[in-house]
């Protein structure tokens, strides 16, 4: 299970690297993706597909699927629903569907959260700092991911910066 935090209701994109495991795959792997509700129970958010993945374990490739979500804190199962072939997942990224704008005319910055960090990936980034509502720098980094552990309850900035003196600011809740 995956632990993420949305800001908006929209469409995102969750994308997974993943590889075959051992021996090359007599089954392609089957997978779907649901959110795991309060209850225990799961509700389908990309209906289950089938992935053809090298046999090869050092060969990742990236899968991507288009899911809904409200602004909210979702934990969201990635599960392997047809006959067991084995693969390996080395990352788990969530990012908006059409990108985010800002840093310049042309270039998208993708920001994900989980229960410690933040990361953010395309237009160059180059670091990022989170903010307080008072102004404060309460964590930053020279690069694409800030933690947040630690962090108490409660709104924040996170500011991305990107090549050029670029830079684009969003808001953070964490809870």
């Amino acid at each position: 299970d995956y632990n993420f935090r949305t800001w908006s209701n929209g469409n995102y994109n969750l994308i997974l690297k993943v590889s075959g495991k051992g021996e090359p795959a007599r089954f392609d792997p089957k997978i779907g993706i649901y959110e795991v509700n309060a209850d225990g129970s799961e509700t389908e958010l990309a209906a289950p597909t089938t992935l053809t993945l090298s046999g090869d374990d050092a060969v990742y490739t990236d899968q991507t699927f288009s899911i809904n979500l409200t602004s909210a804190k979702h934990t969201i199962r990635v599960k392997e629903t047809g006959m067991g072939s084995g693969m390996r997942i080395s990352t788990v990224k969530l990012g908006y569907g059409a990108g985010v704008e800002g840093i310049d005319n042309e270039a998208k910055v993708n920001i994900a959260q989980s229960d410690d960090h933040i990361t953010a990936w395309g237009a160059n980034v180059n670091g990022m700092k989170l903010y307080d509502l008072n102004g404060r720098t309460v964590a930053q980094s020279t690069g694409a991911t800030v933690s947040t552990s630690g962090l108490s309850k409660g709104v924040y900035l996170v500011k991305v910066s990107a090549q050029g003196n670029n830079s684009i600011t969003k808001k953070l809740v964490i809870d």
